[in-house]
């Protein structure tokens, strides 16, 4: 607990809190992975368990190029891509799994910070996804893969967030799910908390600066703090 107090102190250099959503937010990890699963059945393509914990923190053309590592696909892959995409919106509009704290902690730290948003998502579904949480508004800065282009571990989403909003990487905490996210945030020069709620696989987190089971723990902390 002492090391999260740091970046809550008036000493602390943080200015802005940017989150990860998918796996973060919300429990769509796992359904991106039954919506590749269905789709590639569909098309006598396969998968494993393996390849599944590789999509994690991963945006869609990083999936999909672990798709063709296994898998020759006789057609246009962007066919497969916007398959798999169009059954994942289906299944996320049915039965969208909120994780704990998320929408709470959004509400809380923006009464306090500047929020940004950094997804492997479009920014259609992320678009859909908050609005479906009542949160569409509670972000200053919003990126998703199609506005930043490269996937985490890459840093590129966490560099133009910061960018965005008017902050070096530095003043930047970032709130992360997975071992990719995590890499992306500490190549980007950020601090980065590790949330373990949506880590369904056991992702090793240890390179965060801390970490935390679920983001009640921050709702705490900023409670305790006022």
């Amino acid at each position: 607990m002492s090391r999260l107090l740091e970046f809550f102190t008036p000493a602390s250099e943080v200015q802005v809190i940017i989150y990860d959503m998918d796996g973060l937010l919300v429990d769509t990890e796992p359904i991106a992975a039954q919506a590749a699963r269905a789709t590639l059945a569909q098309f006598d393509l396969q998968i494993t368990a393996e390849d599944e914990e590789r999509f994690i923190g991963k945006a869609w053309p990083a999936i999909l190029a672990i798709i063709r590592e296994r898998n020759r696909i006789p057609f246009d892959s962007d066919v497969l891509r916007e398959t798999i995409k169009k059954r994942y919106e289906e299944l996320i509009e049915r039965d969208l799994p909120v994780l704990p704290g998320a929408v709470e902690s959004v509400k809380t730290m923006g009464n306090h910070y500047p929020l940004g948003l950094v997804s492997g998502s479009t920014r259609a579904q992320i678009d859909r996804v908050l609005t479906k949480l009542g949160i569409g508004n509670a972000f200053s800065a919003k990126f998703g893969i199609d506005d930043y282009g490269v996937s985490k571990p890459a840093p590129d989403g966490f560099l133009r967030c910061a960018q965005n909003l008017g902050v070096l990487p530095q003043a930047c905490l970032v709130l992360e799910d997975s071992q990719p996210g995590v890499a992306a945030a500490k190549a980007a020069g950020m601090k980065v908390i590790g949330v373990a709620a949506g880590n369904h696989s056991g992702q090793d987190l240890s390179a965060a600066d801390a970490q935390i089971a679920t983001l009640t723990e921050l709702i705490d902390l900023l409670t305790d703090l006022q």
